[in-house]
């Protein structure tokens, strides 16, 4: 038991929280709130920085009550991404979960339980967005289904890319740190800021 007791010390010991900075945002559908997006960012004792991304929304949007349950989880260390982890509960579409983990070969997926191969090294992500301004970030990777995207400035402090699915995303820093963010979907806009 003594054993036991002294390696799970030195464990959690070995991956303890450095630091750790949480972040609020409120989503907004035409004016009313929607829902809210928090991130969670720890830099651990490891060197590894340790993101999780919740988000809760519930909109009506053409006539049909929609509600869209978030949770991502990504580790990176040494500049690049080790695991990835998110899952997407929707009352009209199911569930979807997209794992990317990388081993010695590179890094391998699945969504859903259907394998994929990653052909590039992630070193930066969608979650790293609220965290800190992409500044010289040309590519990134977009944890919901294991793709990378192209990231441009397009003002100063605003940067914008599109998602597998064709959306437009747009997110606007001042001082380095996030204010706003539009996600352009298919029907609607929806407008996420700090919360206060």
């Amino acid at each position: 038991m003594r054993t036991l007791s002294t390696t799970l010390l030195l464990f959690f010991f070995s991956v303890s929280t450095f630091a750790t900075d949480t972040y609020k945002y409120d989503m907004f559908l035409l004016g009313s709130k929607i829902g809210t997006i928090i991130v969670t960012h720890e830099k651990r004792s490891d060197g590894s920085d340790f993101f999780v991304m919740t988000s809760d929304a519930r909109a009506k949007i053409l006539w049909t009550d929609r509600t869209s349950k978030t949770r991502c989880e990504v580790v990176f260390k040494d500049g690049k991404m080790i695991s990835s982890v998110h899952d997407k509960v929707e009352n009209t579409s199911g569930q979807r979960i997209c794992k990317v983990t990388s081993d010695k070969n590179g890094y391998k997926g699945t969504v859903n339980g259907v394998p994929f191969t990653v052909g590039e090294t992630p070193t930066y992500c969608v979650s790293s967005l609220y965290v800190q301004e992409p500044k010289n970030v040309k590519r990134i990777f977009y944890e919901p289904d294991g793709t990378f995207a192209n990231i441009k400035k397009i003002a100063p402090d605003a940067y914008e890319f599109k998602s597998s699915d064709g959306n437009r995303n747009v997110y606007r820093y001042k001082d380095g740190q996030i204010t706003e963010m539009e996600f352009h979907l298919t029907f609607v806009s929806v407008t996420v800021r700090r919360a206060k």
